[in-house]
């Protein structure tokens, strides 16, 4: 499961490097294939997907939050993601990139303050 995580928050990474912004990113359009070589990620549903001169800060957080969300999601009914896949995710897209990982940690402790009210939200919605 850690090297899938690695797997995927490295293809992310590769991907937004490259300039492509993925708007629909979430779990259901994340494969990963175990090969020889070990865990390898693929997106798909890459119909919207927008290649950008640069990814900035504020679009890499967006589709990683959006990501996040999507992993809550799933998680129901057992509550929320373990932080501990979370911060592997987020420190494993960073990789060597200092500056990077403590933007996203700071910005990523909104996530846990806020995920609570997004799942009574989520409760309601399909009670509803």
């Amino acid at each position: 499961r850690n090297l899938a995580i690695s797997a995927a928050a490295g293809a992310l990474r590769g991907m937004h490097d490259a300039g492509l912004y993925h708007p629909d990113l979430n779990l259901k359009n994340v494969l990963v294939r175990w090969s020889e070589k070990g865990p390898e990620a693929f997106f798909v549903d890459l119909d919207r997907a927008r290649f950008y001169r640069e990814i900035t800060f504020r679009l890499r957080r967006k589709n990683l939050w959006r990501l996040a969300r999507s992993a809550e999601k799933l998680a129901r009914p057992g509550g929320e993601l373990p932080a501990g896949d979370r911060l592997r995710f987020l420190m494993a897209y960073a990789g060597t990139d200092g500056a990077l990982r403590e933007r996203l940690r700071r910005s990523f402790r909104l996530i846990a303050a806020t995920s609570f009210f997004r799942r009574l939200w989520w409760g309601l919605k399909s009670d509803g």
